[in-house]
């Protein structure tokens, strides 16, 4: 009795101490695949200025420009300026100096000509013009609504209808409030990117003081480096080919890519489903034969890259790269459920949405909310009579 109560015991002990080290070789594991974070074999840093002249030929014309802490207040002092509850504030001389002189750095920009290899395209079409304006952090894109609500929502009433009828055969199997959420979540992605071309400096210039996000981001920058904070100016040819709804989001590891989001993950866009198997196809074939030899000749190994198909066409358009790191939004896929997938995938994983939402996102602002919802009861509406 006694000897079988101490090998009970004892088998207890090994039982207790076995999932313990189990536990620690999971944790190690999990440790191991993130690796590459710590130990510098990725650059989790990539900017704009690494890998843009690499692939310059593939993407749109873009220039960089440094903008100094001066600059940087005098946007922050004239965004205050705007806010309601400092009617009557004015900014100083030197101030509307220097926004003066960051004006005109972006006209500069806008009056360049194009490229020779443009030249004979814009012969036989018509010329389209504009630019798309980024910091290295973000983009101004809040403005839009700040600055003409009215004229946007009218925007987004007018292509929610256009949508909700040409989409009908598509979607006809799923209710009609599905359709409908549906119909204003796909007008949202169109508008909230081609509204952001910009024709002149002072359209650049609203777009840049209204914008709360870069604000925000000044301020943290100024506050954690003082009169050291310096950011950069990011413009770029706006490319009115691009089909804002085809966007993807591409992920590549050590030389190989691994998976394929659709960028929108809200959205049910029926030209994506219906091209499932040809999209990943077309889109690993132009990486390969275009943008992976010149990366890794460069030395860039791992990264995140935005891609785009052309209207009326399965050409494709590199839009921009990213670091490959957890900040990288994964969007269909998930950076600690999906890691193992997201760096040794092979084949190619591509997800996409493949059903409408039939409730409205949960991410959106108050404003975006606000013309959401009275989209969907006039839509709803028209759509009973």
């Amino acid at each position: 009795m006694g000897n079988s109560s101490s090998n009970k015991k004892e088998k207890e002990k090994k039982g207790v101490g076995s999932k313990e080290t189990e536990k620690k070789e999971e944790n190690e594991k999990k440790e191991d695949l993130y690796a590459w974070e710590k130990d510098g074999s990725v650059n989790t840093k990539l900017k704009f200025d690494d890998w843009y002249p690499v692939v310059e030929k593939f993407t749109m014309r873009s220039e960089l420009i440094p903008i100094n802490i001066k600059e940087i207040r005098a946007i922050m002092n004239a965004h205050e300026s705007k806010r309601p509850q400092n009617v009557g504030m004015t900014i100083s001389k030197e101030d509307t100096e220097q926004l003066e002189v960051f004006k005109k750095r972006i006209e500069e920009f806008l009056k360049k000509k194009t490229s020779d290899e443009n030249k004979e395209k814009e012969e036989k079409e018509e010329k389209k013009e504009g630019i798309f304006l980024r910091f290295s952090n973000r983009s101004p894109k809040d403005s839009i609504l700040r600055i003409n609500k009215e004229k946007f929502e009218e925007s987004v009433r007018k292509l929610v209808k256009e949508i909700y009828e040409a989409q009908k055969k598509s979607l006809e199997q799923y209710s009609n409030e599905a359709q409908i959420v549906n119909a204003i979540i796909r007008a949202l992605t169109i508008l909230t990117s081609s509204q952001l071309c910009i024709l002149n400096g002072d359209m650049a210039m609203d777009l840049v003081l209204n914008s709360e996000r870069l604000f925000t981001d000044f301020k943290m920058g100024e506050l954690i480096r003082g009169d050291d904070y310096q950011t950069q100016l990011i413009l770029r040819e706006f490319n009115h080919q691009i089909d804002f709804e085809c966007e993807f989001r591409c992920f590549v590891f050590k030389d190989r890519m691994t998976c394929i989001s659709q960028y929108n993950s809200m959205a049910f866009v029926p030209r994506i489903v219906e091209n499932q198997l040809l999209i990943p196809t077309s889109i690993v074939k132009y990486w390969s034969s275009n943008i992976h030899p010149l990366m890794q000749q460069a030395g860039i190994t791992s990264y995140v890259l935005d891609l785009a198909l052309v209207k009326d066409s399965m050409d494709i358009i590199l839009i921009e790269i990213n670091p490959f790191c957890t900040k990288a939004g994964a969007l269909l896929f998930d950076w600690k459920s999906d890691l193992q997938i997201l760096l040794s995938a092979d084949p190619v994983v591509f997800r996409f949405c493949q059903q409408p939402h039939s409730q409205q996102p949960e991410h959106l602002t108050s404003e975006l909310h606000s013309i959401f919802q009275s989209a969907f009861e006039l839509l709803k509406t028209s759509s009973q009579q």
